[in-house]
């Protein structure tokens, strides 16, 4: 190898070193507040186009303001939409559950708003399909425990509590505008061997584009 070819890939793979070091930092951290957000897109379990109302683990609602646009509800035992317009997740044999997740299929999730009623105080950990789990945060009996999830673009959302059973989840709403199809942007590791392979590419055609000199 000359030194020149040395001195490029040299670079290059500092360069995506670089990059596929500062993945981490560049990847956003699931951040839940524990108060409600304002404004949102109502998830509704009435009127839908396509609605699995239950008992079942996995029930379908949608979107206010789209009865086409369905949002997915999954849990480890039957739950059921209560009856009334605006989705309410309760458990069908009416004791609790303790896990949730939800989606919205074929689109990304920005935020979301939610109302946990737990039945005695505990806590409830948030997790992601980007593998970022939340603080633990509280939770109150008998009463409302609002939360605003934000931080990434989520394929699917879900929460599971310790020390408490869920009565049930409402008031579920997305911000409006905010759910797209899924476009994720490239990981900056991804970028990087994109580039090393650019890098080469240039350099084999500038070697080709090179005059051959005559040995004297």
């Amino acid at each position: 190898m000359s030194t020149r070819m040395g001195i490029w890939f040299r670079a290059a793979a500092v360069s995506a070193a670089i990059a596929i070091g500062a993945s981490g930092a560049a990847h956003a951290t699931l951040i839940v507040t524990a108060t409600p957000g304002g404004g949102g897109d109502n998830v509704i379990s009435a009127s839908c186009d396509s609605p699995i109302l239950g008992p079942a683990t996995t029930i379908m609602g949608c979107l206010n303001s789209d009865h086409s646009l369905s949002v997915e509800f999954d849990a480890l035992e039957n739950i059921q939409f209560d009856a009334g317009g605006q989705a309410t997740i309760a458990p069908s044999d009416g004791i609790g559950y303790t896990y949730l997740k939800f989606s919205v299929p074929g689109h990304e999730i920005y935020e979301t708003i939610l109302n946990i009623n737990a039945i005695i105080s505990g806590t409830v950990t948030f997790t992601d399909d980007l593998n970022d789990d939340s603080v633990t945060l509280a939770l109150g009996g008998n009463g409302s425990n609002f939360f605003t999830i934000t931080g990434d673009d989520f394929g699917w959302l879900a929460f599971n509590t310790t020390g408490t059973d869920v009565s049930d989840v409402k008031q579920v709403r997305l911000v409006a505008g905010v759910v797209g199809p899924l476009a994720r942007v490239p990981e900056p590791s991804t970028l990087a061997l994109f580039g090393v392979g650019l890098l080469i590419l240039a350099f084999g055609a500038r070697r080709r584009a090179e005059p051959v000199h005559a040995l004297s």
